[in-house]
């Protein structure tokens, strides 16, 4: 597109901003709306889609999960909303549609008034939506994660830790001009083959993960290929409403603060993802090419002006140009089954083949009546393209695969994190920094776990002054996993913390906390005790002496050394 082109480019402001904590969008009529000969124009007379996802932070419990899953359905049912949507610990993720506009607010509104979280969700309403392109039924489940990269519970980096900005689709399209960025397309790869962002010449570098799942996002970040293409770039990403960027952007930020990742020059998505984004350039679609992939039964989305992709996505039968995924035809190969692109010509040959073959079987399981196609060897089968089992998807096609790949280890990351003395600050859940001291906490170690191993993994093997100790639980006695380790200074301890954050410690390949150990122990114990006992003792001298035989006798039952973990 030309400068001018740019210039005259039809922007919507208004769909560029989301509605959170705002009114939603009025119900768009034209001048001939309301004439009965332009039904067909009439919002009123059309469905309309709602397309909204809501993170939650700390996680919902399952009693509240459940209430809000069961208002969903409630409502739903009254409003006549259906569609499918996931509901979790985490939040919400739902692709709904409704029968009217006015059902389409109704839900929405009465979904901020149940729960204020749902006050700050970005609802993407569309409206003129055909009723034959509506879901038949409301289908909510429960799932442990609303995008399944594989990151829940303990794995699921921090929301709230995210350095990335949201920012929205006018500024994102001038963004895409900076030639150091680059921009990470976070959808599946038979979605980006039919259309993707295709940034300006001298702009941000395109980056396509080809992967087949959410799943294997992880997977190629912890590629060291991909981490050199990140390195000192501001790093953009998108996908098709928002959602798969959250968690995307947030295990990127956490790599960059745990030094996974070198320094980047920040982290962006835009607000609302490519649905906002092609609502804002309605006409040319911005930087966007081809078509936007949907999880519904409109299929795809895309400009007015549709743009083409130099690289036009094919039949994966008869390689002709094609990019309308119809007939539910997926990848032959059992480890794959991904979607895969079948042209009108191709998919009557392969259904009329399927038929055929259907017929063959049950022939041979009856009688031997019919004996038509009986010279058909199974070397043809495996090499006629038109064999449902034959079909492969692009990244098949050439090899491609992740699935060997081991994912970014984001559970011992955010263990990492929480360390005193790593590269980041305290997580918020921590209580206050320690001081500094010559005593180090060993945390999260294995219940096996000796002294020689600890020693080892701490590069204490030549320290002749280093000191490991045992803790135990103060009210059952027993070792769950806790250490500490006396070394002859301060600055000893400190050059260590110095070494850690550059190489993290490991035992039995898993990260271990380490960070400084609070020495005043025994005189916060003494001095807890001496006030629970004040009001028993007189005698302050007696009293001293017995507190301070009490705090070592309680120290000696804590702190316990040897080889191995005591036994209790």
């Amino acid at each position: 597109m030309s400068r001018d082109g740019e210039m005259r480019e039809k922007v919507n402001k208004f769909e560029s901003e989301p509605v959170s904590y705002r009114a939603l969008p009025a119900i768009a009529f034209t001048n001939s709306s309301s004439s009965p000969e332009n039904r067909n124009n009439n919002p009123l007379s059309k469905a309309s889609q709602i397309l909204f996802y809501q993170y939650v932070e700390p996680e919902w419990s399952k009693a509240k999960m459940k209430s809000v899953l069961g208002f969903m359905r409630q409502v739903g049912d009254e409003l006549g909303v259906t569609g499918r949507g996931r509901i979790s610990q985490e939040g919400a993720n739902c692709t709904l549609t409704a029968k009217d506009p006015h059902s389409a607010r109704e839900f929405c509104n009465r979904l901020r008034k149940f729960d204020k979280i749902f006050e700050e969700t970005d609802f993407k309403i569309t409206d003129m939506v055909e009723h034959s392109q509506r879901f038949k039924r409301l289908t909510l489940v429960p799932k442990d994660e609303l995008v399944a990269y594989g990151l829940e519970k303990e794995k699921a980096p921090s929301l709230k830790q995210n350095k990335s900005k949201h920012v929205n689709a006018i500024e994102y399209h001038e963004m895409l001009k900076d030639k150091d960025s680059v921009v990470i397309d976070v959808r599946n790869h038979y979605e980006v083959d039919i259309g993707r962002i295709e940034p300006p010449e001298g702009g941000a570098t395109f980056l396509n993960p080809e992967m087949r799942n959410s799943r294997e996002f992880p997977k190629w970040l912890n590629l060291p290929e991909t981490k050199k293409q990140l390195e000192g770039k501001r790093v953009m990403m998108y996908c098709t409403g928002g959602i798969r960027c959250e968690r995307a952007s947030a295990l990127i930020s956490q790599m960059e603060r745990v030094g996974d990742l070198k320094e980047t020059k920040g982290i962006a998505m835009v607000r609302g993802g490519v649905d906002r984004y092609l609502k804002t350039f309605p006409e040319s679609g911005g930087f966007w090419k081809g078509k936007n992939y949907l999880f519904d039964l409109r299929e795809a989305q895309m400009a007015e002006k549709e743009g083409e992709l130099e690289m036009t996505s094919k039949c994966c039968a008869c390689e002709r140009a094609w990019s309308k995924y119809e007939g539910k035809f997926v990848c032959g190969d059992q480890k794959c089954k991904v979607p895969v692109l079948v042209c009108d010509g191709c998919r009557n040959v392969i259904e009329a083949n399927t038929k055929k073959n259907s017929f063959v079987k049950r022939q041979k399981k009856g009688s031997n009546g019919n004996t038509w196609n009986a010279n058909k060897t199974k070397s043809d089968d495996k090499n006629d393209p038109h064999d449902v089992k034959n079909l492969r998807c692009p990244l098949c096609k050439v090899g491609k695969e992740l699935r060997s790949i081991e994912p970014v280890d984001s559970a011992a990351q955010k263990r990492l994190l929480t360390l005193e003395g790593g590269n980041a600050k305290i997580n918020a859940s921590n209580k206050r920094p320690r001081k500094e001291s010559k005593t180090l906490f060993i945390g999260k170690l294995p219940l096996s776990v000796t002294a020689t191993e600890i020693k080892s993994a701490l590069k204490l093997n030549d320290d002749n002054n280093a000191e490991i100790e045992w803790m135990m639980d103060s009210k059952s006695g027993f070792f769950y996993g806790s250490a500490v380790v006396k070394l002859a200074s301060k600055d000893r301890c400190r050059s260590l913390l110095e070494q850690y954050k550059k190489d993290p410690p490991r035992i039995q390949n898993k990260f271990i906390a380490v960070g400084y150990f609070d020495e005043d122990w025994k005189n916060k114990n003494r001095k807890k005790m001496k006030e629970k006992e004040k009001k028993k003792d007189n005698d302050a001298k007696e009293d001293g002496g017995k507190k301070r035989r009490l705090a070592e006798e309680e120290y000696k039952r804590l702190f316990r050394k040897g080889e191995r973990p005591p036994v209790t």
